[in-house]
């Protein structure tokens, strides 16, 4: 996330978005949360989101709630493609974003943004950090859903500020490609190795029900993305009757810039981090594959939950390299040695997890599960995991998706 001191002097020249009319377009577009008689917002750019990438556009700020769609790009590394100046709710809907900073982001507190059927690019600045899909501080409600993201630095969702929580956190269904990537200035693909950036981080989101990430699609690939936690959860918490839902998604790949030589990589798959406030998550049902450091991970707090995963790694990257930071499929272990590290418990995963640079299986490492760390199981354990495995992984996976109706990306 960046800090944006004299934010009215950076944009100007920026469009600001409050009441023009185009109607019918959120409804065309698909968007569930759109009203049966959409109030579209659009800037000057071209109305129809099938017009491209936004490339033609330029940023836009949203000062007044209502439903939004329209192409919009920023190549400013310091300027959000769009940002949201208000505090009713906003949905963009069948929407078109391209920039190297932020593509969304938010300005104020208690913003109510919903996030639907929309196609988003970054572009990668040298030096700089990647901008997020979308970085939301101090937030009343976030829905993101059935979105197609590439080359962006993620979703960063820091400090819920609502009062109402229904639907405080929805992540669903969004396809995701190459976290930490993007295009660079010549139109070919880029990659940064400045800042950590995930497809989701939830930092300090603490004590909010109906926190729910589920059936994403986020696939890096190596020399492509740089992405630290694919999700990290970072001192953040459910509830004890209403956990942090992290389930069925299917994450494959978690590389640094060079899987060959750079043996300190600490990215990976699903981790519960920071400190004791991190509480009441639970991880179920999620495929993850060739995610380097670890694929599920519990490294502090309390009443966490690590269930009916399937963690599955060959050692090699997606184009055949060995990946020598090739760790763990599955730990918990209070690393900072923090207090309040209690009733943490991984069981009945699935794990095959092998390290190629050292011919050797490392599928879970528990020095402090709580009690019930039981029914862990091992694909062959103590042979190669191949590639095949990973691909009857994906496809399980895929099967999974089907037999449930669910569709990933833009529909």
């Amino acid at each position: 996330m960046r800090t944006r001191s004299g934010l009215a002097a950076m944009l100007a020249g920026v469009a600001v978005l409050a009441s023009c009319s185009f109607a019918g377009a959120a409804a065309e577009s698909g968007c569930s949360s759109a009203p049966s008689t959409p109030t579209a917002l659009s800037s000057t750019a071209p109305a129809s989101p099938q017009a491209g990438a936004g490339t033609s556009a330029s940023p836009v700020t949203i000062t007044q709630g209502g439903v939004y769609t329209g192409n919009w790009s920023s190549p400013n590394g310091d300027v959000a493609a769009v940002t949201i100046d208000t505090d009713q709710p906003v949905v963009l809907c069948g929407c078109h974003l391209f920039g190297a900073a932020d593509l969304v982001e938010t300005v104020r507190p208690h913003t109510k943004i919903t996030i639907e059927n929309c196609r988003a690019t970054g572009s990668v600045i040298p030096g700089a950090t990647p901008g997020r899909f979308l970085s939301a501080n101090g937030f009343d409600s976030v829905v993101v859903r059935n979105n197609d993201v590439e080359g962006t630095g993620g979703i960063y969702l820091l400090q819920y500020s609502g009062t109402d929580p229904a639907d405080a956190v929805r992540i669903e269904h969004n396809q995701v490609r190459n976290i930490g990537g993007g295009r660079s200035r010549d139109g070919g693909p880029g990659v940064s190795d400045t800042g950590l950036v995930q497809f989701l981080q939830l930092d300090k989101v603490e004590a909010v029900p109906q926190v729910e990430v589920s059936w994403n699609e986020v696939v890096n690939s190596a020399g492509r993305s740089r992405v630290e936690d694919v999700i990290n959860v970072f001192s953040s918490q459910g509830t004890p009757s209403s956990p942090i839902r992290i389930h069925d998604n299917y994450i494959d790949g978690a590389y640094p810039v060079d899987p060959e030589r750079e043996a300190g990589y600490s990215g990976g798959g699903i981790i519960v981090d920071g400190d004791a406030r991190s509480a009441w998550v639970s991880i179920t049902g999620n495929t993850v594959l060739r995610t380097t450091n670890h694929g599920v991970a519990i490294a502090t707090g309390h009443d966490n939950l690590v269930s009916g995963n399937t963690v599955v790694a060959s050692g090699l990257t997606d184009d055949g390299r060995i990946a020598v930071a090739q760790n763990v499929g599955g730990y918990v272990s209070n690393l900072a040695q923090a207090p309040g590290f209690e009733r943490n418990v991984m069981r009945d995963n699935v794990f095959g997890w092998y390290l190629a640079h050292k011919a050797v299986r490392n599928d879970w490492w528990l020095p402090d599960c709580g009690e019930g760390c039981t029914g862990n199981t091992s694909i062959r354990p103590g042979s190669v995991i191949t590639v095949d495995d990973e691909a009857a992984a994906r496809r399980a996976w895929q099967d999974a998706a089907v037999a449930q109706q669910i569709q990933v990306g833009p529909q």
